[in-house]
């Protein structure tokens, strides 16, 4: 079983590297990127964190000094009514500053439509005036277009580029989700399809250095 796990860990590390010596997001002296990223079922953690692997971009968790409940169907009406009141939840201190980055992933799942509440929050701190803000998303149904509007409508003096949404498992339909999403990580491995990764290499080409 060990063997197993570190060939699937060398193999994943390796597929990393490889891609990122193809897209040219290595970083070099005075240009960066981050990721920031809010995820409740690490859904989107996972998506990121492999994001992270080829551009090594920063990662930037954003957690929320209240907890969400587990709940699904408790989870989406608060979804839904923080997405009616525009509410911004508290979040636990982070060591980001805009003007240290060229390029700023900002990732979420979609919630009612548009992004999640934390992300709500993350964009409302902060001047992102002209600077590179490039979405992606983890999503059962929707696409990404609400989260680019929501996205716009916060900070719309910056250059958004195209984004990517990737569809994930649907919690509804599984109780167990955030579990097997933390046995992926243990084992450094994901959901990612192969359908998946090929669509996260064509979009990441657009923005090779």
């Amino acid at each position: 079983m060990n063997s197993r796990r570190d060939f699937l860990k060398k193999a994943f590390l390796l597929s990393s590297l490889v891609y990122c010596a193809q897209f040219g997001f290595a970083r070099t002296e005075g240009k960066k990127s981050a990721i920031v990223y809010y995820s409740r079922t690490l859904n989107t953690h996972i998506l990121a964190k492999y994001l992270q692997n080829i551009t090594k971009s920063d990662l930037i968790s954003l957690q929320t000094i209240n907890s969400y409940p587990s709940d699904f169907d408790t989870m989406s009406k608060i979804a839904k009514d923080e997405r009616n009141r525009n509410f911004k939840p508290k979040l636990v201190n982070i060591n980001f500053e805009p003007n240290n980055y060229d390029m700023i992933f900002i990732g979420t799942p979609v919630w009612a439509g548009g992004i999640s509440s934390p992300l709500r929050t993350f964009l409302s701190m902060y001047n992102f005036d002209s600077k590179i803000i490039i979405p992606f998303c983890t999503q059962v149904k929707d696409g990404i277009e609400g989260c680019v509007k929501d996205i716009q409508g916060l900070i719309p003096n910056s250059k958004i580029l195209e984004g990517i949404d990737i569809k994930a498992a649907f919690e509804k339909e599984d109780q167990n989700l955030k579990s097997k999403n933390e046995k992926y990580i243990n084992n450094n491995t994901n959901y990612l399809t192969s359908a998946d990764k090929q669509k996260i290499d064509l979009w990441l080409k657009k923005y090779k250095n």
